[in-house]
Protein backbone atom coordinates (compact mmCIF):
# COMPACT_ATOMS: atom_id res chain seq x y z
CA UNK A 1 0.00 0.00 0.00
CA UNK A 2 1.22 3.39 -0.66
CA UNK A 3 1.64 6.15 2.01
CA UNK A 4 -0.55 8.68 1.02
CA UNK A 5 -0.04 12.00 2.66
CA UNK A 6 -1.51 15.68 2.33
CA UNK A 7 0.65 18.07 0.65
CA UNK A 8 1.97 19.64 3.73
CA UNK A 9 3.74 16.89 4.96
CA UNK A 10 6.49 17.27 2.30
CA UNK A 11 9.20 18.05 3.32
CA UNK A 12 11.09 18.81 0.27
CA UNK A 13 11.17 21.88 -0.68
CA UNK A 14 10.29 22.24 -4.13
CA UNK A 15 8.73 18.53 -4.84
CA UNK A 16 7.83 17.06 -8.23
CA UNK A 17 4.07 17.65 -8.94
CA UNK A 18 1.89 15.94 -11.62
CA UNK A 19 -1.86 15.91 -12.21
CA UNK A 20 -3.06 12.59 -11.38
CA UNK A 21 -4.49 12.42 -15.31
CA UNK A 22 -0.72 13.24 -16.62
CA UNK A 23 0.55 10.57 -13.78
CA UNK A 24 -1.45 8.55 -15.01
CA UNK A 25 -0.56 8.69 -19.02
CA UNK A 26 2.88 8.98 -17.61
CA UNK A 27 2.72 5.45 -16.40
CA UNK A 28 1.60 3.76 -19.74
CA UNK A 29 3.30 6.24 -22.10
CA UNK A 30 6.56 5.89 -24.20
CA UNK A 31 10.41 6.89 -23.01
CA UNK A 32 10.13 10.02 -25.17
CA UNK A 33 6.57 11.27 -24.33
CA UNK A 34 7.18 10.82 -20.17
CA UNK A 35 9.97 13.01 -21.13
CA UNK A 36 7.90 15.87 -22.45
CA UNK A 37 4.90 14.89 -19.77
CA UNK A 38 7.94 15.97 -17.19
CA UNK A 39 9.00 18.93 -19.03
CA UNK A 40 5.41 19.99 -19.28
CA UNK A 41 4.56 19.28 -15.99
CA UNK A 42 7.73 21.26 -14.65
CA UNK A 43 7.58 24.32 -16.69
CA UNK A 44 3.73 24.33 -17.43
CA UNK A 45 2.74 27.16 -20.14
CA UNK A 46 0.02 29.49 -18.82
CA UNK A 47 -2.32 29.35 -21.90
CA UNK A 48 -2.54 25.49 -21.21
CA UNK A 49 -2.68 25.52 -17.32
CA UNK A 50 -5.68 28.09 -18.01
CA UNK A 51 -7.33 26.10 -20.82
CA UNK A 52 -10.83 24.22 -20.33
CA UNK A 53 -10.98 25.80 -17.24
CA UNK A 54 -14.08 27.68 -17.83
CA UNK A 55 -15.50 24.77 -19.81
CA UNK A 56 -14.62 22.05 -16.96
CA UNK A 57 -16.88 24.29 -14.62
CA UNK A 58 -19.59 24.27 -17.08
CA UNK A 59 -19.47 20.80 -17.35
CA UNK A 60 -19.52 20.41 -13.53
CA UNK A 61 -22.76 22.20 -12.96
CA UNK A 62 -24.23 20.55 -15.96
CA UNK A 63 -24.07 17.31 -13.88
CA UNK A 64 -25.08 18.76 -10.55
CA UNK A 65 -28.19 19.96 -12.53
CA UNK A 66 -29.18 16.37 -13.09
CA UNK A 67 -27.43 16.76 -16.96
CA UNK A 68 -29.71 19.84 -17.58
CA UNK A 69 -29.58 20.37 -21.69
CA UNK A 70 -31.03 23.24 -21.50
CA UNK A 71 -28.15 24.40 -19.47
CA UNK A 72 -25.68 22.81 -21.58
CA UNK A 73 -26.84 24.38 -25.08
CA UNK A 74 -27.38 27.71 -23.43
CA UNK A 75 -23.46 27.40 -22.73
CA UNK A 76 -22.50 26.24 -25.70
CA UNK A 77 -24.26 28.89 -27.61
CA UNK A 78 -22.77 31.44 -25.27
CA UNK A 79 -19.07 30.41 -26.10
CA UNK A 80 -19.76 30.27 -29.68
CA UNK A 81 -20.76 34.26 -29.80
CA UNK A 82 -17.64 34.81 -27.48
CA UNK A 83 -15.55 36.91 -29.50
CA UNK A 84 -11.38 35.86 -29.44
CA UNK A 85 -8.92 36.78 -30.76
CA UNK A 86 -7.28 35.13 -33.66
CA UNK A 87 -4.86 33.42 -31.91
CA UNK A 88 -7.30 32.23 -29.90
CA UNK A 89 -9.67 30.49 -32.93
CA UNK A 90 -8.51 26.93 -31.90
CA UNK A 91 -9.08 27.17 -28.42
CA UNK A 92 -12.59 28.61 -28.52
CA UNK A 93 -13.25 25.43 -31.25
CA UNK A 94 -11.91 22.74 -28.67
CA UNK A 95 -13.77 24.65 -26.02
CA UNK A 96 -17.10 23.76 -27.96
CA UNK A 97 -15.49 20.28 -29.41
CA UNK A 98 -15.18 19.16 -25.61
CA UNK A 99 -18.69 20.28 -24.57
CA UNK A 100 -20.56 19.27 -27.71
CA UNK A 101 -18.65 15.56 -26.93
CA UNK A 102 -20.32 15.89 -23.28
CA UNK A 103 -23.68 16.25 -24.91
CA UNK A 104 -23.50 13.33 -27.14
CA UNK A 105 -22.18 11.39 -24.44
CA UNK A 106 -24.08 8.49 -22.60
CA UNK A 107 -24.29 8.87 -19.07
CA UNK A 108 -27.45 6.96 -18.38
CA UNK A 109 -25.24 4.79 -15.94
CA UNK A 110 -25.44 7.74 -13.61
CA UNK A 111 -29.24 8.34 -13.51
CA UNK A 112 -29.25 6.74 -9.95
CA UNK A 113 -26.51 8.67 -8.69
CA UNK A 114 -26.40 12.24 -6.67
CA UNK A 115 -23.06 14.50 -6.72
CA UNK A 116 -21.24 17.34 -4.78
CA UNK A 117 -19.13 19.75 -4.77
CA UNK A 118 -15.94 17.94 -3.30
CA UNK A 119 -16.10 19.90 -0.37
CA UNK A 120 -13.74 18.59 2.74
CA UNK A 121 -11.53 16.44 0.25
CA UNK A 122 -7.84 17.04 0.46
CA UNK A 123 -6.53 18.45 -3.40
CA UNK A 124 -3.78 16.20 -3.12
CA UNK A 125 -1.24 13.37 -1.89
CA UNK A 126 1.73 12.41 -1.74
CA UNK A 127 3.68 9.27 -2.95
CA UNK A 128 7.53 8.60 -3.07
CA UNK A 129 7.76 12.11 -2.41
CA UNK A 130 5.95 13.33 -5.71
CA UNK A 131 2.93 15.83 -5.49
CA UNK A 132 -0.27 14.34 -7.44
CA UNK A 133 -2.45 16.49 -7.74
CA UNK A 134 -5.66 14.76 -7.90
CA UNK A 135 -8.66 17.70 -7.23
CA UNK A 136 -11.56 15.26 -7.61
CA UNK A 137 -14.10 17.15 -10.20
CA UNK A 138 -17.22 16.14 -8.08
CA UNK A 139 -18.09 13.80 -5.44
CA UNK A 140 -20.55 10.77 -6.49
CA UNK A 141 -23.41 9.44 -4.24
CA UNK A 142 -25.45 6.33 -4.48
CA UNK A 143 -28.41 4.98 -2.48
CA UNK A 144 -29.03 7.62 -0.11
CA UNK A 145 -25.58 8.68 0.50
CA UNK A 146 -24.78 5.45 2.15
CA UNK A 147 -22.03 5.00 -0.75
CA UNK A 148 -19.59 7.53 -1.98
CA UNK A 149 -17.38 8.28 -4.94
CA UNK A 150 -15.48 10.69 -6.87
CA UNK A 151 -15.29 11.72 -10.65
CA UNK A 152 -12.38 13.10 -12.32
CA UNK A 153 -12.75 14.42 -16.55
CA UNK A 154 -10.51 14.61 -19.00
CA UNK A 155 -10.92 16.97 -21.53
CA UNK A 156 -7.74 17.34 -23.24
CA UNK A 157 -8.09 16.58 -27.33
CA UNK A 158 -4.78 14.95 -28.09
CA UNK A 159 -3.15 12.46 -25.69
CA UNK A 160 -6.15 10.44 -24.34
CA UNK A 161 -5.96 8.39 -21.51
CA UNK A 162 -5.98 4.43 -22.07
CA UNK A 163 -8.33 2.47 -20.25
CA UNK A 164 -5.54 1.27 -18.10
CA UNK A 165 -4.14 5.18 -17.31
CA UNK A 166 -8.25 5.66 -16.28
CA UNK A 167 -8.42 2.44 -14.21
CA UNK A 168 -5.25 4.51 -12.45
CA UNK A 169 -6.78 7.31 -11.85
CA UNK A 170 -9.85 5.96 -10.39
CA UNK A 171 -7.53 4.38 -8.32
CA UNK A 172 -5.96 7.41 -6.73
CA UNK A 173 -9.70 9.01 -6.71
CA UNK A 174 -10.35 6.04 -4.57
CA UNK A 175 -7.14 6.70 -2.32
CA UNK A 176 -7.68 10.03 -2.04
CA UNK A 177 -10.88 9.61 -0.32
CA UNK A 178 -9.62 6.92 1.57
CA UNK A 179 -7.03 9.20 3.02
CA UNK A 180 -9.82 12.72 3.35
CA UNK A 181 -12.87 10.63 4.62
CA UNK A 182 -11.64 8.46 7.77
CA UNK A 183 -14.57 8.56 9.31
CA UNK A 184 -17.49 9.19 6.85
CA UNK A 185 -20.66 7.38 7.29
CA UNK A 186 -20.75 6.60 3.83
CA UNK A 187 -18.96 3.70 2.23
CA UNK A 188 -16.01 4.42 -0.30
CA UNK A 189 -16.96 2.80 -2.75
CA UNK A 190 -14.54 1.71 -5.73
CA UNK A 191 -17.07 1.51 -8.66
CA UNK A 192 -18.29 4.88 -7.96
CA UNK A 193 -14.78 6.34 -8.29
CA UNK A 194 -14.85 7.52 -12.02
CA UNK A 195 -12.37 8.45 -14.63
CA UNK A 196 -14.20 10.43 -17.74
CA UNK A 197 -12.69 10.74 -20.96
CA UNK A 198 -14.70 13.26 -23.21
CA UNK A 199 -13.14 12.96 -26.27
CA UNK A 200 -12.40 9.46 -26.27
CA UNK A 201 -16.21 8.57 -24.76
CA UNK A 202 -14.85 6.20 -22.18
CA UNK A 203 -15.05 6.09 -18.58
CA UNK A 204 -13.39 3.49 -16.31
CA UNK A 205 -13.93 3.03 -12.63
CA UNK A 206 -11.45 1.77 -9.87
CA UNK A 207 -11.06 -1.91 -10.10
CA UNK A 208 -12.12 -3.80 -6.57
CA UNK A 209 -8.55 -5.28 -6.54
CA UNK A 210 -5.71 -2.75 -7.70
CA UNK A 211 -2.63 -3.75 -5.39
CA UNK A 212 -0.73 -3.98 -8.11
CA UNK A 213 -1.81 -1.10 -10.30
CA UNK A 214 -0.61 1.03 -7.09
CA UNK A 215 2.87 -0.75 -6.98
CA UNK A 216 2.75 0.47 -10.28
CA UNK A 217 2.02 3.91 -9.21
CA UNK A 218 4.56 4.10 -6.36
CA UNK A 219 7.09 2.47 -8.57
CA UNK A 220 6.87 5.65 -11.16
CA UNK A 221 6.77 8.07 -8.51
CA UNK A 222 10.20 6.84 -7.39
CA UNK A 223 11.44 7.09 -10.97
CA UNK A 224 10.14 10.92 -11.01
CA UNK A 225 11.53 11.96 -8.18
CA UNK A 226 14.88 10.31 -9.03
CA UNK A 227 14.43 12.16 -12.50
CA UNK A 228 12.95 15.66 -11.85
CA UNK A 229 15.77 17.91 -10.64
CA UNK A 230 17.68 16.62 -14.01
CA UNK A 231 14.50 18.30 -16.19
Amino acid sequence: MAKLADINSSSRQSPPKLSVNKLAEYIYASPLRRKRILEQSKHPKNYITTLYSEVREIMKTYILKGRDITFLEESIEAINNKPVKDHQKKDKENELMALTALKNMDLSFLNECEFAKPKGITPSMSINGVIISVNPDLLVYKKNKSQIGALKLHIIKTNNLSKEAQKSVSVLLNEILLSSMPDSTSSIKPSLCLSVDLFKNSVECCPKSYKTRLENIEAACEEIAAVWDKI
